[in-house]
């Protein structure tokens, strides 16, 4: 079953379905973006491709160093293998699949945001389109994303966390909670002025 298929089974189960892949050699990579596209629930928003390109391990090499290198396949390794070993001599603990990536990597967040951001503005001007920055939804959105899929593992492996890693994931809940108080103060502001100006 591919991804796209198997993200689509579980519609029913949740509000939105993010169906993640790598780019790297995979055969039906267009034809899963497609499909995630023209569905109803893709172009309703509640189904959405997230990609890595050419897979996730470029966003975990962003948490220790910036680079425009374009991997690609080479001395027989596949371009994610040639990922994977740049990623090692920073984080030379790092395997695939490894429960400790999260933990490992997340005092180095904003660091890797603030690359990721630099990189997309290299890229587009490499390709001769705009930069554009991040949103402030985007970067809670993000923030929600991985807070949510450190609780599902939380959740999964409770007996392993420690009163530190319980301490850290709610440290987090207060900053969502005022960003999201903020941002509702803002839009009552405009929709006031709004109001007023009419």
């Amino acid at each position: 079953m591919s991804i796209a298929t198997f993200a689509e089974t579980k519609l029913d189960d949740y509000d939105r379905v993010f169906c993640v892949f790598d780019r790297d050699g995979h055969a039906n990579f267009n034809a899963a973006l497609q499909r995630i596209a023209t569905s109803q629930a893709g172009k309703s928003g509640k189904l959405k491709a997230v990609v890595s390109w050419p897979c996730f391990e470029v966003w975990v090499l962003l948490h220790f160093v910036y680079t425009t290198q374009a991997f690609t396949s080479s001395g027989g390794r596949s371009a994610c293998e040639n990922v994977i070993r740049a990623l090692q001599q920073h984080y030379g603990a790092y395997a695939k699949a490894s429960d400790r990536v999260f933990d490992d990597t997340a005092p180095h967040l904003d660091n890797a945001v603030a690359r990721a951001v630099q990189l997309e503005a290299h890229t587009c001007g490499y390709r001769g389109g705009e930069a554009r920055k991040m949103t402030e939804w985007e970067q809670f959105e993000m923030a929600l994303v991985t807070l949510e899929a450190t609780a599902d593992q939380a959740h999964d492996k409770f007996q392993n966390l420690s009163m530190t890693d319980i301490d850290r994931l709610l440290s987090l809940v207060p900053r969502c909670t005022n960003k999201l108080v903020a941002m509702r103060a803002a839009l009552t502001k405009a929709k006031s002025a709004r109001q007023n100006s009419n």
